[in-house]
């Protein structure tokens, strides 16, 4: 099959005119991303940036637009896995001279699977008045850039089943939407081996969570469920003193490794030895924090 080049109605920027840097994770210290995100887990946001630069004057003077048009750098992104859309960072470009700056996305882990595109576009912002071969329509883009990036590669996820608790024993309340079976005693275990979510069939609201995961009512309980689950295992590790006081590197995928790369992700500055304090001093404002850092509900209510 040969390749075919995208031919566009209107004049767009020259090669130059926008320079932009990799797309980076902060978590990993600026560390450029690559096709696949390692150790991406469930339940992780994914926050990235990028810097860029555009010649404002010279992208106008490109395309054939008014010294002024207004024109935005606008960073979106879209998942294959869950089809959804969103947008982060916007930039008005300045009428004159060069406009430098970072945009950032923040996307909740209740909207990834799959591949997650990632792109910075420039999109026309106003009506402007029509013109041969000249982009006029907003919302016409006059340049764009896209980064795929896999979440399914090597990072640790731990398997769920969907199960009659009805049917599996008195360890299985018939009442109970779901059930992670996990050991907090032991850390070093396997993600996979050792950490397992059971959905209960006989429950009506998770009945229909398999069914239509994509209905909004779903994606509550999914994001209720989620949040569950971090803070089942938070709390867990963190009222013994393995994680803590661990001075040695977790074995990779483990669930002590999951747990390292949560904490570091949702509570920059604090620590494992920190988060311990505080749920042993204030337990109540320790849930209050996790609500807040693990983003409960955000981006689905």
């Amino acid at each position: 099959m040969s390749a075919s080049a995208r031919t566009w109605p209107y004049r767009r920027p020259a090669r130059g005119r926008v320079t932009l840097a990799a797309w980076n994770l902060p978590i990993d210290g600026g560390k450029a991303l690559g096709e696949h995100l390692d150790h991406w887990d469930p339940g992780m946001d994914v926050r990235v940036s990028r810097r860029i630069r555009v010649d404002a004057s010279g992208v106008r003077a490109d395309c054939g637009v008014p010294p002024d048009a207004p024109i935005r750098v606008v960073a979106s992104w879209w998942c294959e896995g869950t089809t959804l859309r969103g947008s982060g960072t916007r930039h008005a470009l300045p009428v004159e001279g060069e406009l430098d700056e970072v945009v950032e996305l923040d996307v909740p882990a209740p909207q990834l699977a799959g591949a997650l595109h990632l792109q910075v576009s420039l999109v026309l912002a106003g009506r402007l008045p029509r013109r041969p071969v000249t982009a006029w329509v907003p919302g016409s883009v006059l340049f764009e850039d896209s980064h795929a990036l896999r979440l399914e590669g090597s990072g640790a996820r731990f398997p769920m089943d969907a199960i009659s608790f009805q049917s599996s024993g008195p360890d299985f309340p018939s009442g109970a939407a779901w059930r992670l079976e996990w050991d907090p005693d032991d850390l070093e275990v396997p993600v996979l081996g050792g950490v397992r979510l059971h959905l209960n069939t006989d429950h009506p609201l998770m009945e229909k969570v398999v069914a239509t995961p994509d209905d909004p009512a779903s994606r509550l309980v999914v994001a209720a469920m989620q949040f569950d689950v971090a803070r089942t295992l938070l709390r867990g590790a963190l009222e013994r003193d393995d994680l803590a006081q661990r001075t040695t590197p977790w074995p990779a995928d483990s669930v002590g490794k999951v747990l390292e790369r949560l904490i570091k992700l949702r509570f920059p500055g604090l620590g494992a030895p920190t988060l311990q304090a505080r749920l042993r001093s204030a337990p109540d404002a320790f849930d209050a924090l996790l609500q807040d850092r693990l983003g409960l509900f955000r981006g689905v209510a």
